[in-house]
């Protein structure tokens, strides 16, 4: 009886220090799992930090070549030119400075064949 009774307390002993090695075991995998976690989070963070920071900057250049396009919009609206047979129509405002120069200079050659006729 006493050599199961030793037997009996070497197996509660062995079971405890297996039981012991067990549970240190499961902590370090949970550490592990936690920590592998905690970067995963911080590269998904970082990660959506970026393509947030993208998106801003893509907003913000939106809206500035939408309102650089409205602008545009209303200065080619505004600009009327009259070269004197036709009412004044809206064209863009590369083709209305070119179109100025070209009626200084109708204007110039009218006036030259006005004194010419007139000498």
């Amino acid at each position: 009886m006493d050599i199961l009774s030793s037997d009996l307390k070497n197996s509660r002993e062995e079971l405890s220090r297996r039981d012991a090695i067990f549970v240190e075991r499961v902590t370090l995998i949970e550490s592990r799992v936690q920590k592998k976690k905690l970067f995963t989070i911080r590269t998904l963070d970082q990660d959506l930090s970026i393509v947030t920071s993208a998106m801003e900057k893509e907003e913000e250049e939106y809206k500035k070549e939408k309102t650089l396009n409205a602008s545009r919009s209303q200065v080619t609206k505004s600009i009327k030119v009259f070269d004197g047979t036709r009412k004044g129509h809206s064209i863009p405002f590369h083709i209305a400075s070119s179109r100025s120069g070209d009626l200084q200079w109708i204007e110039e050659q009218r006036e030259l064949h006005k004194k010419i006729e007139e000498l």
